[in-house]
């Protein structure tokens, strides 16, 4: 049952983060992120690659400068990536240690958290902050975690 009931979650999360949209083009309007690389390469604007850095040997996302990436996170297949929108998955160690640890560093990093949440029983937590014009929602389900990031 509480697998079932993790299922449902991813779904309802992946939902309202589709639900989110981006805007349609294959622009790319995010920033290279400081971890897990810092090559500075951007990517031209008729690209719909997401990433030119490596995590864990998959394409990263752009993620906004300094973004509080957990230690040891690997991405998993490529990011979606529009002008407005970023959807990128990743696996960690341990999904509430990295959940804490974002909890901790995203303030420290210049992003204001406006809801969090945990449940033990479900292994799961969702944060949502925003900074500089952009809002990002984050989801740690087990050992994923997942994030969308919009551009105002």
């Amino acid at each position: 049952m509480k697998r079932l009931n993790t299922v449902v979650v991813m779904l309802v999360v992946a939902g309202g983060i589709t639900a989110c949209g981006g805007s349609g083009s294959s622009g790319d309007a995010t920033v290279q992120a400081t971890r897990p690389s810092s090559s500075s390469s951007a990517a031209s604007p008729s690209s719909s690659s997401s990433s030119s850095s490596e995590a864990g040997g998959a394409a990263a996302a752009k993620l906004p400068d300094g973004f509080p990436l957990p230690d040891g996170a690997k991405a998993q297949g490529e990011a979606m990536t529009s002008d407005t929108l970023t959807i990128a998955d990743y696996t960690v160690a341990d999904g509430k240690k990295a959940y804490d640890g974002l909890v901790s560093d995203l303030p420290k990093a210049g992003w204001t958290i406006s809801a969090k949440s945990w449940s033990d029983d479900l292994g799961s937590g969702t944060i949502t902050a925003a900074g500089n014009g952009t809002d990002v929602k984050l989801l740690v389900l087990d050992k994923d975690l997942s994030l969308s990031i919009k551009k105002s």
